[in-house]
Parts: structure tokens; C-alpha cells; sequence
């Protein structure tokens, strides 16, 4: 097995209107003259450099339409010490900017993958570009150095590596909603009414926290964790969320949930022990997923 490689930047932005309204001339800064070039009708503004493992290096930047003003957003670029020109940029529109931006193997090629989030307040985003530049980076500027093969709009995805896998996965929620610990459709229907929050007994937290470890090992550093260690392990465990599982191959990801049935059983197992001590309400919530999850193992 080649070995992986493992590189991470965390860069974190605040973006907001005012901010954006402000950018009325160019500052150039660390940034390659081609991101000044191709994007004449705007405004950008230099924001900071990071350097990291490999002497790869990114350059982010704020930008809006100079007749417009929108779009407007974040963006950074990826470039290396021995390059002049980047090997890849991205921008995003909007009021939040991209977020623990990280470079890390996802396939075992030995190619630094982007892997990284897009959100704040109630918007989560995740989104994973797959390394397709040369070994010698000598590729010229292409946007198709770094190509999409992951993306959600309603969650923080987390990275994990189970036992009988050799390359990280991708975890996030089949649902295109995650409400944490609610056991209502209603987003933050807990907060006026307690029966929907899902209160989980010490012993039974302890040992989720413990295969969530188990299960991130060394790529925890790549997840985010709100602000909140003693907590972040149980909202990234997705345990009222129908999990899938996502790795990538080539040019694409692809749905594995499937491949890892012990990690399914583990989530039957601590269901049925949460159930016990669950409201009727969540009681209904954690029924249906126990079912969804024995489809796995048919």
C-alpha cells in the first residue's frame, strides 16, 4: 500500500456584507498576477498566505464585481514554492467563506486531495476536490487540477478511517437535513419543547466519544469541531442521522456504506441502548433508523 500523506491548513474567515462593501480598489499582496488578470472585473483584496508541509502554499482573498457589486465573496488559491502561477483557484460567493481548509490524501495516490467547508450561522457545507495535477507539479494552471467529487450543502462531513479500510472516509448524513440531537423534523423544535432533545446517559456518551476516536484516528485534526471539545465528538457522530459513507475513486465518490457492516451493527447496538432511556417521541426516530440500518445487513 502506498504510503498516505497527510498535509492540513486551517484557515479561518469571517466574511460579511459590510466587509465585502468596502473592497473598492485591488490589493494584490502574495497573489499570482493570473488570479489579477482573469478576474479584471473585480475587486480583490489579498488576505493572508499559509505555508505547510510539501512547500505548498495558499493565498486567500476577498473579491466583489467592481460595477455590481455582486457576486461577491472568498476565495484562495493553491500554489507551490517552486511555481510562479497557481496550480488551482476557487471562489465563493457569499456572506461565508470557505473554513479548515485542508490538504489530505483521500485515495492513497499520494496526491495532497482539498478537502474543506463553506458555511456559518445555520449553513453548513462540505466539499472534497480529488488531486489531479503532476507528480512533479509542473502541471500548468488548470481548473481541472483539482476536481469536485464530494459536495453537501447541509452538514459538516467528517473524515474517518475504519479498521478494514486503507484510504479515509467520508461521513456525513443520507439526509438532506441533519438536526443534531432532535428528534424533530422541526429544526431547534427542542428548544421550546424538551421531549424532542435527545438526552443520551454518561456511560453511553463515553463510549461513543471512544468510537468516534476509534474511528477518526489520526484524521480528526481535518474535522471541525464548533468550538466545543468536550461536545464536538457527539454532533460529528451523526447518531439521529442516517449515516452514509463516501469514498473516492478516480474522479468520482462512491456511496460504501455497504463495505462496513460492524460499524453498522455498533450503531443498532447503541440505538437500542439509547431507546431505553429516550422519549416516546425520540423513541419513534430511533425505530426507523434501526430499521434503515438492518437493510445494510441483508
Amino acid at each position: 500500500m502506498k504510503k498516505t500523506i497527510f498535509l492540513s491548513l486551517v484557515i479561518l474567515i469571517s466574511f460579511s456584507v459590510t466587509v465585502s462593501g468596502q473592497i473598492t480598489s485591488t490589493i494584490q499582496g502574495n497573489l499570482s498576477d493570473l488570479v489579477i488578470d482573469e478576474n479584471s472585473d473585480f475587486y480583490i483584496r489579498y488576505v493572508n498566505t499559509a505555508d505547510f508541509p510539501g512547500n505548498f502554499i495558499i493565498n486567500s482573498f476577498y473579491y466583489t464585481d467592481k460595477e455590481e457589486g455582486w457576486p461577491y465573496g472568498t476565495g484562495f488559491e493553491i500554489t507551490h514554492t517552486n511555481r510562479t502561477t497557481p496550480l488551482w483557484y476557487i471562489k465563493i460567493n457569499g456572506d461565508f467563506g470557505p473554513h479548515t481548509i485542508n490538504l489530505v490524501d483521500l485515495n492513497s495516490d499520494d496526491k495532497s486531495d482539498l478537502f474543506f467547508f463553506v458555511g456559518g450561522e445555520d449553513l453548513f457545507s462540505t466539499y472534497a476536490y480529488k488531486a489531479d495535477y503532476d507528480f512533479d507539479l509542473n502541471s500548468d494552471f488548470d481548473e481541472k487540477n483539482f476536481q469536485l467529487v464530494y459536495s453537501n450543502k447541509n452538514h459538516y462531513a467528517v473524515l474517518i478511517r475504519p479498521d478494514s479500510s486503507l484510504t479515509p472516509i467520508i461521513m456525513g448524513s443520507e439526509s438532506t437535513s441533519s438536526y443534531g440531537l432532535s428528534c424533530s423534523e422541526i429544526p431547534y423544535d427542542y428548544e421550546t419543547r424538551e421531549e424532542y432533545l435527545l438526552n443520551i446517559d454518561p456511560k453511553i456518551k463515553a463510549r461513543i466519544f471512544d468510537k468516534y476516536f476509534e474511528l477518526t484516528k489520526g484524521l480528526d485534526q481535518y474535522n471541525f469541531h464548533y468550538g466545543m471539545p468536550n461536545s464536538y465528538p457527539l454532533i460529528n457522530s451523526f447518531i439521529l442521522d442516517p449515516i452514509k459513507l463516501t469514498s473516492v475513486s478516480d474522479n468520482e465518490s462512491i456511496d460504501v456504506t455497504h463495505k462496513f457492516p460492524e460499524d453498522i451493527s455498533w450503531r443498532i447496538g447503541i440505538l437500542k441502548e439509547i431507546k431505553s432511556t429516550a422519549s416516546e417521541h425520540c423513541n419513534n426516530k430511533i425505530d426507523m433508523l434501526i430499521e434503515h440500518y438492518k437493510k445494510f445487513l441483508d
